[in-house]
């Protein structure tokens, strides 16, 4: 894998994958990481930019470790492109911990439905996949790091 382009505002570059496509992404916490995880799955898809928020949508998350957690949030918002034709300006983390049920996360969604005529929509991720998932914590930098796969 190696570096492609680095999204605007830093936090995540896109890595060049055979046949797929990856991110790797970072953040000084967990919560800001997962952000730009996604923020880097739709600068791969469609530019936001020219994206209102018309309408919220309230996402909450379970899951029994971080790497799941993060499948399972870019999995959701995935759907909420696809499934439900929803495209984020907008993505805010509202609650990113641990109990002792796992891993609860809780976000805002800002945005509105695709609209062709306005939103350039460019690559076509099929789906978040666990091949070559990585997401750790560098304890000398206190830094995050996540690599994330996706099947275009």
């Amino acid at each position: 894998m190696s570096k492609k382009d680095v999204g605007r505002g830093g936090g995540f570059q896109i890595l060049d994958h055979t046949a797929d496509i990856g991110l790797r992404v970072y953040g000084s916490s967990l919560v800001e990481t997962f952000e730009n995880a996604a923020r880097g799955m739709f600068h791969i898809m469609a530019p936001t930019a020219s994206v209102f928020p018309k309408e919220v949508k309230e996402i909450v998350l379970h899951a029994d470790t971080r790497e799941e957690l993060l499948v399972a949030w870019l999995s959701e918002l995935l759907y909420l492109f696809d499934g439900e034709a929803f495209m984020p300006c907008s993505i805010e983390i509202t609650q990113l911990e641990e109990n002792s049920h796992g891993l609860v996360l809780r976000a805002r969604v800002s945005g509105e439905p695709v609209d062709q005529r306005r939103h350039n929509l460019e690559t076509e991720i099929k789906a978040v996949t666990y091949h070559r998932l990585e997401l750790v914590l560098d304890e000398q930098n206190n830094n995050w790091m996540a690599q994330i796969v996706f099947d275009v």
